[in-house]
């Protein structure tokens, strides 16, 4: 792994933060993205790149005053109830107070896509970490330092390195001084439905797809044999897609593919992919998504 790195620019897993995710984990529970999230900070704890920009969903534990101010209710709950306060709470930290312990100042920024010039809304977060090794006076036992940054709860403000704060906030009204809009709508950066480089790019998928998938047995009577992984039954996501017509009143209808069980259907004249991996499921969330869309007040196949 290189190290010497002015700046190292690293999006870390969401798949815990995601308000989509049922099982969600904290950082210390060392999931997905606690585990993509401690990779970096090691890293920058032994390599020490200038500055870092880390990305993430909005919902990442970016403050850890937020945390606290949780942890805080969490014991005065607790204190009512006449019980222990939850441990889980309680020991959260912050992506920023993590961070920090290492030697980093941070400053967090909420943005959207649509506001810099692409025409799609993407709300993510950004987190600058400047390294506060080089703004330290010369003579300073840099190793003492980095070891009370360490144990520290908290770094103030006033006792960051000189000059860091005022980096730090010009780094912010850089960024929002770059807001605009985008100029084109985004079916300007789009390729028409019939364009015919849309035939090469589904081709192209099909295949890459079916190599992702294939694996060769090396056990028993199948050694060698080409296999491919199997689609999720029917049968498992039927109830699921069955109570999300009902709770939207979108009814049964399959007026876009006609699609049967097996899986055959009748395609638009315009469909321009390949029918690979076109599974019920598959069919039935397009079919869900045309009749929300016409609840909405407007047909897709014409957008």
């Amino acid at each position: 792994m290189p190290g010497g790195l002015d700046l190292l620019i690293a999006g870390f897993s969401c798949v815990d933060f995601s308000n989509l995710n049922g099982l969600r984990k904290d950082l210390e529970q060392r999931g997905e993205s606690g585990d993509t999230f401690f990779a970096i900070r090691e890293y920058a704890k032994y390599y020490r790149p200038r500055i870092i920009i880390l990305e993430n969903v909005v919902s990442a534990p970016w403050f850890h005053s937020k945390i606290e101010q949780l942890a805080e209710s969490e014991r005065q709950k607790a204190a009512r109830l006449g019980r222990a306060p939850s441990a889980k709470i309680i020991k959260k930290n912050g992506l920023d107070k993590l961070m920090s312990q290492v030697g980093y100042a941070t400053r967090c920024a909420k943005l959207d896509t649509k506001e810099f010039y692409l025409p799609q809304t993407r709300e993510r977060g950004y987190m600058i970490c400047v390294d506060r090794v080089p703004y330290l006076e010369e003579g300073v036992d840099v190793t003492a330092k980095l070891d009370g940054w360490w144990n520290a709860p908290k770094v103030d403000p006033e006792d960051e390195p000189e000059g860091i704060v005022m980096d730090l906030d010009n780094w912010e009204k850089l960024v929002f001084h770059l807001k605009r809009p985008a100029s084109v709508p985004a079916e300007f950066m789009l390729l028409r439905s019939d364009d015919p480089t849309l035939e090469l790019f589904s081709a192209n998928n099909d295949y890459v797809s079916h190599k992702a998938v294939k694996k060769t047995t090396t056990k028993g009577q199948g050694k060698g044999q080409v296999k491919t992984k199997a689609a999720t039954p029917w049968i498992k996501a039927k109830i699921g897609h069955h109570d999300y017509r009902n709770d939207l009143l979108l009814g049964s209808r399959r007026e876009l593919t006609g699609w049967q069980e097996g899986g055959t259907f009748t395609p638009e004249d315009f469909w321009m992919r390949s029918r690979k991996g076109l599974v019920e499921r598959v069919l039935d969330t397009i079919e869900i998504a045309h009749l929300r869309n016409l609840k909405r007040g407007f047909d897709d196949r014409y957008y």
